[in-house]
Formats: structure tokens, sequence, C-alpha cells
């Protein structure tokens, strides 16, 4: 049983593939220590999960396995999010009101997407079409701006928002900000109070600011005219000393 259990470890720890995980959970149970083992295996099938169809069969299966409730419910979330047809969101509605782990709020959203998809299924396609053509930040926020003007889901804007921040995020520190949204001297002199291009009020900023030297620049790069945020991840370049408030 010892050996076994190393066996069917290793096994875990190097899979590559979901599915493989999700057959393994039976013989896993019958180990020593089976329901730690069956959660470790769970949770790295979950790490590998990319579609709907193998992320519900991995929720309704943790849910039988009696795994903790928030890696069903990350599991059904994360199908909701790859959902990619009208038949994949049936799925969806489905495997939620049979695995019973959603609230009022989360079955009310499945319910709007659902109808939405019904509803505008063509232009849908159209837009999963073109998704899976975006590669730049820039695609992702404008595909995210039709969606939310013609088939007016405010879901799907936002994961195409999420889809172009994460890309924002990987971006070399050195990169240009402006490069990657589109903007170009085009747009030198706009008005930013509204428009396509605004600067947006999110409301007071909780944390302490500063302003120090510009960077990338070759005219005025000693005048404090650069304002970021102290100790945001997200700040790009080296920062320099500046005033601190």
């Amino acid at each position: 049983e010892e050996l076994a259990g190393q066996c069917c470890d290793r096994a875990v720890d190097g899979a590559a593939d979901a599915r493989k995980l999700i057959e393994l959970l039976a013989p896993l149970r019958e180990l020593p220590d089976g329901a730690a083992r069956v959660a470790r295996a769970l949770k790295r099938a979950r790490e590998l999960a990319r579609e709907t169809a193998e992320l519900l069969d991995l929720a309704r299966q943790a849910a039988a396995a009696g795994a903790d409730a928030e890696l069903v419910r990350a599991a059904l979330e994360a199908a909701e999010e790859q959902v990619a047809s009208l038949g994949e969101m049936k799925a969806v509605v489905a495997a939620a009101a049979e695995l019973a782990c959603c609230d009022d709020a989360w079955r009310a959203r499945l319910d709007e997407k659902l109808a939405k998809r019904e509803a505008n299924q063509e232009r849908y396609a159209e837009f999963q079409e073109r998704e899976q053509r975006a590669a730049a930040p820039l695609q992702f926020i404008q595909l995210a701006a039709a969606v939310a003007a013609e088939i007016e889901d405010a879901f799907y804007a936002r994961k195409l928002l999420a889809r172009a921040q994460a890309l924002l995020a990987e971006a070399a520190p050195d990169r240009n900000l402006t490069c990657a949204l589109g903007i170009t001297l085009e747009r030198n002199r706009s008005d930013l109070s509204g428009g396509r291009l605004f600067i947006e009020d999110c409301g007071p900023f909780e944390g302490r600011v500063a302003w120090g030297p510009r960077i990338g620049v070759t005219v005025g790069a000693d005048r404090p005219w650069r304002c970021y945020a102290i100790g945001n991840p997200h700040v790009s370049g080296r920062v320099r000393a500046g005033s601190a408030w």
C-alpha cells in the first residue's frame, strides 16, 4: 500500500491532464489517507482543467468526494467563465442546480446569462470568434466595448477586460502602456473629460502617492511630473525618489 501510495502521489504531481487525475480518484480513495490524497488530486485537477466539460466533471467529482465546498464552487465558477456555446451554458445551469452550491444572486446571474445566450446566439458566436483571434490588450478592450454596447452582456465584457488587464500585467516592465492601449500622438491634447479617451473618477484613493522624475523621456526628465501609488506592483520602470504623502 505504501508503494502504491507513492506511485499515485507521483502521478498526481506529474499529471498534465485533468481528466487523468479524475480517473485516479477511485484508486486514491482506497489508499491510506485516501481523503487527503483525493483532495490533493482535486486541487491539482482544478489547476489543469480548462474546458467547461471537464470543469463540470471536476465539480461533480469534488462534491461526490465530499471535498471542500469552496473547491466545488471554484470549479463551477471556472466552468461558467469558460462557456463557449449555448449548450455549455445550459450544462452549467444544470450543474448549478444539481450541486446546490449557488446562492440566489449566482443563480440569477446564470439565468440571465442563459437568457442572453438564447436570444443572441449568432452574435455570441461572432464575438467568440473575434475573442479567439485577439492577442493584444487593445483588441480585448475594444471587443469588451462592443459586447457591452451590442448585446449588453456585462459579465462577458468584464471577462474580456480581465483578459486585457492580465496581458498588461504580463508585459515587460519597460513596455509602453500607451502603445499597448493603442494611444498615439493623434490623441495629443484630447479632451479627457469624455469620449473614447478619458480619465475615470474611481473615488478617493486609499494609500500613499508620490511625485518623482518622469521615465522614458529625454526632455523634462528631471521634472517631478510623474505621480504614482507607492508600493503598487503595477507601477512600471525604476521608481526614483520623490516627494510623498
